[in-house]
């Protein structure tokens, strides 16, 4: 038995577990994937809602088979560009108190 597979899921990262975004090789690096339900909790939207917006090519995502991923920073891209004209400026911020 070779060294690699004799060593455990956590010192062999090929076969760790993953409950977290992932880092994916990227042309500058690395970068973290989302899957729907952390993208939809960061959002404060629905998991339903993400799917929806992704499937209708209105959000920026890959599909690996079955399975649905968002990268974090075309994610943010499409925030700015979906961002409301009224909140830019010239308009006061909503007060709390």
């Amino acid at each position: 038995m070779s060294s690699e597979a004799s060593k455990s899921p956590i010192q062999n990262p090929e076969h760790a577990p993953h409950d977290g975004p992932r880092d994916l090789p990227t042309a500058g690096g690395m970068e973290n994937f989302l899957t729907a339900h952390q993208l939809a909790e960061k959002l404060q939207v629905s998991a339903d809602w993400i799917y929806d917006q992704a499937s209708s090519g209105g959000m920026p995502s890959y599909r690996i088979g079955t399975i649905r991923r968002f990268r974090s920073s075309e994610i943010e891209d499409w925030l700015q560009r979906h961002r409301d004209p009224r909140s830019l400026g010239g308009v006061p911020a909503l007060r709390t108190s």
